[in-house]
């Protein structure tokens, strides 16, 4: 009796597509993780536009104070371009539309003017930003006054009673 022997399934696999398989994985975990960078990175910069808005609102509102003697205006959209014609106290011309909107950058703003008396022109206002999606727009949550200091908390609204911060403090990773 012979045998002959018995053929087997060779389970060793081309160096070749080992590499290609090696290449494809390490560009795909490069991409990936450069697509969470620009993420990073684009809440960055609209956090930093965000702060860069407040301020202008906190500007134009005090140059609508000044300009028209009625005290701070009303609401944001007087600080906005009017529809048609010159600018007034209604619709003053001092910011952009879509900031006068109320979003921008991903953020919704929120004007609100205050008075110490009933009937009295607006003597201090506030205005707060806050992402429209929490973790996607952005973590951090800002306000200023006519006091022009801006504050901000993280994963919280900010108010009149948040701790101010520098600029420079946006760019920190809790």
């Amino acid at each position: 009796m012979t045998f002959s022997p018995l053929s087997v399934p060779s389970t060793r696999t081309n160096s070749n597509q080992l590499t290609v398989a090696g290449l494809i994985f390490g560009c795909l975990l490069f991409a990936g993780a450069f697509l969470i960078f620009l993420q990073f990175a684009r809440v960055v910069i609209d956090q930093v536009a965000v702060v860069q808005s407040l301020r202008t609102i906190s500007g134009a509102a005090h140059t609508h104070s000044n300009k028209y003697h009625r005290g701070f205006p009303p609401t944001m959209a007087a600080l906005g371009p009017p529809s048609a014609g010159d600018p007034d106290a209604a619709a003053a011309g001092l910011i952009d539309a879509q900031l006068a909107s109320g979003v921008k950058y991903g953020y919704v703003f929120a004007y609100a003017p205050r008075s110490s008396h009933y009937g009295v022109a607006p003597e201090h206002f506030g205005t707060s930003a806050d992402p429209m999606r929490e973790g996607v727009n952005g973590v951090r949550h800002f306000f200023i006054d006519d006091t022009g200091v801006v504050r901000t908390e993280w994963r919280a609204p900010a108010g009149a009673a948040s701790t101010p911060e520098p600029l420079q403090s946006i760019f920190r990773v809790p």
